[in-house]
C-alpha cells in the first residue's frame, strides 16, 4: 500500500490507514496494524468472504455511512463519525476520513475518538442541564462578560431575549438609578474580583424589591465575567415591614400601659392608704377616679391595637346623632357641646366614628379643662360639605408640635395616655379620610376631618 520508508511512518501513526471497497459489505483490502489495536481483528478478517467493514459498524449508524460512501468525493475528503463493535464486543466511536481512488475503492484513515466523544456527550449533557436550569429556575439568572454585557439569561423575565448582548445601561424599562447602580456593581465584581451577596435593591418606580448576588466567573484563574441571580422579594419585604411595624406598635402599647397606668395606680394606692389610716371615706372617691382613669387608658390601648385590622361596616349616618352618642361617654359636667346647624351625612362605620368623636372630645377636656366649650361644624369647599370639624376654646396646640400630635405616646396633658389621637388617625385613615389640626377661632385646637364626600 505504501513504499517502505513511508510505511514505517504510517505503521507508527495512531489509527488505521486503509483501502476498502465502497460496495457492500465494504470489504477491507488493506490496512495498517492499527486495525488490530482498534478492533482486535486483522484486515483479512474483514475481506468480505464472511464479513466486511460494514458488519462491524453499529447497526443504527450503518445507513449514514452507506449514504456517504455510495458517492465518495475524489478531490475533497469526506469525514464521518460513527460507532463500531470490536472483536471483544466493546463499542467504540471512530472518525473516518476518506476519498475515492476509483469508482469502487476508497482510501482513508480511521482513528478512535471514543474519549473525545464521551467528553462531548458529557459536555452536551451539562449544557442541557444548564439549559434546564435557565429555563425553569424561578429567578433571574444571568451570565455577563467583562464589559457587563449579558451573554446568557434565564427565561424568568418576560424580556429576557431582549437583554442578550446589552449591558444594564442599554436595557430599557428599568429605573435609571437602579441601572447605574447595577452596572457599577458589575464592574466592581469583574475588576476587583469580589462577590456581592444578597444585596437588597428597591425600584421605587415599580415598587419592587429584589435580592441580588453576583459572583466572578473565572476561566484558568482569570476573571472573564460574572454569574448573577436576582430574586423578587417584594411580598417577603412587605411582610417583614408589616411585622416590624406591628412589633413596633406592640412595643408602643406595652410602653403606654407601663408608663401611663403607673401614675393613676400610684395615686389610687396613696389614697387607699390614707383612707385606711384616717378613715376618711373621701379618699375612696379618689381611688375610684384613678381606677376609672386606668380603665380609660386600657380601652385606648386596646382600641389602638384593634383599629388596624378593623373591618368597617359602613352605613349612612348623621354626624349630630353620632356626636350625641360620643358625648355621653365624656365625663365633664361643666363642658358644653354645640352641634352643627346643618345636617352632615357621611358613609361611615357608626361605632368607629363614635370612637373618633369621643377621643376628640376627651382630648379637648383633658387639655382645656372640664369647663371647655366644644363645637362641631361642617367643613365646606366650593359650596359643598367636604367634612366636619371639632373645635374647642382651650389653649390650643403649639404650631411646632402639630406634626407630632397624632403620634402614639404624644401628649401635653399630665394625665394623658398619648394614644387617643393615634386611634383617631387610624380610624380616619381606615375610612380613606384625612385629618389635620389648626388653630380654632378663639385660640383653641381645631381638628378637621375631610374627604367624607
Amino acid at each position: 500500500m505504501f513504499d517502505s520508508p513511508l510505511k514505517a511512518v504510517v505503521d507508527e501513526t495512531p489509527g488505521t490507514v486503509y483501502r476498502r471497497s465502497s460496495s457492500r459489505p465494504q470489504p477491507v483490502e488493506r490496512a495498517t496494524p492499527g486495525l488490530q489495536e482498534l478492533l482486535g481483528l486483522e484486515a483479512s478478517d474483514l475481506d468480505g468472504d464472511e464479513r466486511g467493514w460494514l458488519d462491524i459498524v453499529v447497526e443504527d449508524d450503518r445507513p449514514a455511512l452507506v449514504d456517504v460512501v455510495s458517492e465518495p468525493p475524489r478531490e475533497d475528503v469526506e469525514t464521518i463519525s460513527y460507532r463500531i463493535e470490536t472483536d471483544c464486543g466493546d463499542e467504540r466511536w471512530v472518525r473516518d476520513r476518506f476519498r475515492a481512488v476509483s469508482d469502487e475503492q476508497i482510501e482513508g484513515f480511521v482513528v478512535d475518538v471514543t474519549s473525545s466523544m464521551q467528553e462531548r456527550r458529557e459536555l452536551k449533557a451539562e449544557v442541557n442541564r444548564l439549559d434546564t436550569v435557565f429555563e425553569s429556575i424561578p429567578a433571574h439568572v444571568y451570565v455577563k462578560d467583562r464589559d457587563g454585557r449579558h451573554v446568557r439569561v434565564s427565561k424568568h423575565l418576560e424580556f429576557a431575549e431582549d437583554v442578550v448582548g446589552k449591558t444594564d445601561l442599554e436595557v430599557e424599562g428599568i429605573a435609571d438609578e437602579h441601572i447605574e447602580e447595577s452596572y457599577a456593581d458589575d464592574m466592581r465584581v469583574v475588576e476587583e474580583d469580589v462577590a456581592i451577596i444578597d444585596k437588597e435593591e428597591y425600584l421605587p418606580e415599580i415598587q419592587q424589591w429584589n435580592r441580588t448576588s453576583k459572583q466572578p466567573l473565572r476561566v484558568d484563574d482569570e476573571v472573564v465575567g460574572l454569574v448573577g441571580i436576582t430574586r423578587r422579594i417584594t411580598d417577603r419585604k412587605l411582610t417583614e415591614q408589616e411585622l416590624q411595624r406591628r412589633t413596633g406598635r406592640l412595643e408602643e402599647f406595652a410602653e403606654a400601659l407601663t408608663h401611663d397606668i403607673r401614675n393613676p395606680l400610684n395615686i389610687a394606692r396613696g389614697h387607699a392608704e390614707l383612707a385606711m389610716e384616717t378613715g376618711d371615706q373621701s379618699h375612696v372617691n379618689e381611688v375610684v377616679a384613678s381606677l376609672d382613669r386606668m380603665d380609660e387608658i386600657i380601652d385606648d390601648v386596646i382600641a389602638l391595637s384593634q383599629a388596624e385590622g378593623v373591618d368597617l361596616d359602613t352605613t349612612t349616618v348623621l354626624i349630630s346623632d353620632v356626636c350625641q352618642d360620643a358625648w355621653r361617654s365624656v365625663s365633664a359636667i361643666d363642658a358644653s357641646l354645640s352641634l352643627p346647624d346643618q345636617e352632615i351625612l357621611v358613609e361611615a362605620d357608626r361605632s368607629q366614628l363614635s370612637r373618633v368623636l369621643e377621643n376628640l372630645f376627651r382630648n379637648s377636656v383633658k387639655h382645656a379643662g372640664s369647663d371647655v366649650s366644644i363645637e362641631v361644624e361642617a367643613v365646606e369647599s366650593g359650596g359643598a360639605v367636604t367634612g366636619f370639624a371639632v373645635e374647642d376654646d382651650g389653649p390650643g396646640i403649639p404650631p411646632d408640635e402639630r406634626e407630632n400630635v397624632f403620634e402614639t405616646q404624644y401628649t401635653i396633658a399630665d394625665n394623658g395616655s398619648g394614644v387617643g389621637l393615634s386611634i383617631v388617625t387610624d380610624i380616619v385613615e381606615a375610612h380613606n379620610w384625612t385629618i389635620s389640626v389648626t388653630d380654632g377661632a378663639d385660640g383653641g385646637a381645631r381638628f378637621e376631618i375631610t374627604g367624607v364626600e
